[in-house]
C-alpha cells in the first residue's frame, strides 16, 4: 500500500459513493482502522456448473437439492481454507506497509509475503474468527454474533471464502443452496493487468475440481497458524513442511489432470506452481520485493505499472460494455447472443464486427436486425458453423 497522508486517511474516512452503505462505512472505519480497509484485493466467485451438480444429485440418492449443494460448495470451502497456507504462499502480493494498521504490532519485521493474508490484513479480529468446522456451525455463530452486536451484519464475515445464495440471508442459503463461492483471500497481482493471472484462476479450478472428488476430508488443524506463518514469513524464504507438502499436493494434482485429460492450460497452471514451490523468488511477493525503493517501499513500482495500466487502457478505445450500452437493443441482444455463442465480438462507436477465427461479419450498430426468432437463430444465420456450439456438460461420470 502506498503511504497515506493524514488527509489522505481524512478523505478516505469521510468520502462514500455508496450513501445506503454510509452507516456501514463508517463503523467498519471505527472498528477496524480506515487503513485497513483500504487494503485492496480480489474477490473470485466460482460455481459449479449445473449439469454436473445435477448428475451428482442423481447418484447420491439425496432428496434435498438445496442441502446438497450446501454440502458440496461446504466441502470445497473446507479444501480451500486447509490449504490457504499454498495459495498464500504462491500468491501473496502484500509485502510492505506503510502506515500502521489497528491491532498490528510494532515489532512486526517487513518485507512479508502478505500482510493482506494475515490475521492483521483484510480480515476479522482473531477473537471473532468464524468456523469452517461445519455449515451448520458456522451459521449459528455469524447469527450469535450479530445478535450479540460482535458484527454489525453477516456482510462483517470476512473469511478467506464465504458461500453465497439468491439472496443475503442465511435463511435463503438453507432454503435455496448455495450459488456460488465467494474467494476473498487473493491479494491483489501487480504483474497482472487484470489484479489476477489467468494461471491463478486455473490453480484454483484445477485445486477444487480436484478437491471435488478427493477421497479425504479437509484437516483443518492448524489450519490459520499454518497461513499466518507463511503469509507473515520473508518472501524469499520457505519452510521445509511448505515445499514438501505443497509438492506432494500438485504431484496429486498432476495425476489428476492427467486422468481427465484437462486442458493445457491447467498444465501449464500447475507447472508454475512447482517452479514457485522449488524457488520461493519466483512467487509473486519473491518477485515485489525485489522492485522495492532503496526505502524498502513500493511506490515507484507502483507508479510505475500504475502508469503502464493506464496507458493500455487508454489505448482501449472502445470497451465492449459502455460501448454497447449506447446500442440500440437489437444490436445489444445480437452481440450477447454471439458472445453466448463462443463468438467474439469487437466494437467501435457505431459498428461491431463479430468474429470467430477466420469468419467476421460486420454490422452498424443502428441497422435494422430481423430478430423474428431471436438473436441466438440470427447469429447462426451468420455463423452456421456454430451450431452445435453448446456449454453443456457433454459426459458427466459420477
Amino acid at each position: 500500500m502506498a503511504p497515506l497522508s493524514a488527509d489522505d486517511l481524512a478523505f478516505a474516512t469521510t468520502f462514500n459513493t455508496r450513501q445506503w452503505m454510509a452507516d456501514y462505512h463508517d463503523y467498519l472505519g471505527a472498528k477496524y482502522g480506515i487503513a485497513r480497509e483500504l487494503m485492496a484485493g480480489v474477490h473470485v466467485n466460482f460455481s459449479l456448473h449445473r449439469d454436473l451438480i445435477a448428475a451428482l444429485f442423481a447418484a447420491s440418492g439425496q432428496s434435498d437439492l438445496a442441502a446438497f449443494k450446501n454440502h458440496l460448495y461446504f466441502r470445497l470451502a473446507q479444501g480451500f481454507v486447509a490449504h490457504r497456507w499454498l495459495f498464500t504462499y504462491l500468491f501473496g502480493a502484500s509485502p510492505v506497509l506503510a502506515n500502521p494498521l489497528k491491532g498490528m504490532p510494532d515489532n512486526l519485521a517487513f518485507p512479508v509475503r502478505s500482510l493482506r493474508s494475515s490475521d492483521f490484513g483484510y480480515t476479522n479480529f482473531p477473537s471473532e474468527t468464524i468456523t469452517y468446522s461445519s455449515l451448520g456451525a458456522q451459521l449459528d455463530q455469524l447469527k450469535r454474533f450479530v445478535a450479540e452486536g460482535k458484527f454489525y451484519s453477516l456482510h462483517e464475515f470476512y473469511g478467506p471464502v464465504r458461500l453465497k445464495s439468491r439472496g443475503a440471508n442465511s435463511d435463503d442459503l438453507i432454503a435455496h443452496g448455495t450459488e456460488r463461492l465467494e474467494f476473498r483471500a487473493f491479494d491483489l497481482d501487480p504483474l497482472s493487468r487484470a489484479g489476477i493471472s489467468n494461471d491463478t484462476l486455473n490453480f484454483l479450478e484445477v485445486f477444487l475440481a480436484y478437491w471435488l472428488v478427493a477421497d479425504q476430508e479437509a484437516d483443518l488443524t492448524e489450519a490459520d497458524e499454518k497461513n499466518q506463518a507463511v503469509a507473515l514469513q520473508h518472501p524469499h524464504q520457505e519452510f521445509d513442511w511448505t515445499k514438501e507438502r505443497g509438492l506432494a499436493l500438485l504431484d496429486d494434482l498432476d495425476a489428476f489432470v492427467a486422468k481427465y485429460g484437462a486442458p493445457k492450460e491447467y498444465q501449464a497452471a500447475l507447472l508454475f506452481a512447482r517452479r514457485r514451490l522449488e524457488d520461493p523468488r519466483l512467487t509473486i511477493g519473491g518477485q515485489l520485493i525485489d522492485k522495492a525503493d532503496p526505502d524498502g517501499g513500493l511506490l515507484s513500482y507502483g507508479l510505475k505499472i500504475a502508469n503502464s495500466h493506464h496507458d493500455w487502457y487508454k489505448s482501449m478505445a472502445y470497451p465492449l460494455q459502455p460501448t454497447i450500452a449506447t446500442y440500440p437493443a437489437p444490436a445489444q441482444e445480437l452481440i450477447k447472443a454471439a458472445i453466448e455463442l463462443g463468438i467474439k465480438a469487437k466494437v467501435t462507436q457505431n459498428s461491431f464486427t463479430l468474429i470467430l477465427g477466420d469468419h467476421q461479419e460486420q454490422y452498424a450498430a443502428n441497422q435494422a436486425f430481423d430478430l423474428t426468432n431471436g438473436a441466438k437463430q440470427a447469429v447462426l444465420a451468420a455463423f452456421p458453423e456454430q451450431v452445435n456450439y453448446t456449454d453443456q456438460v457433454d459426459q458427466v461420470q459420477v
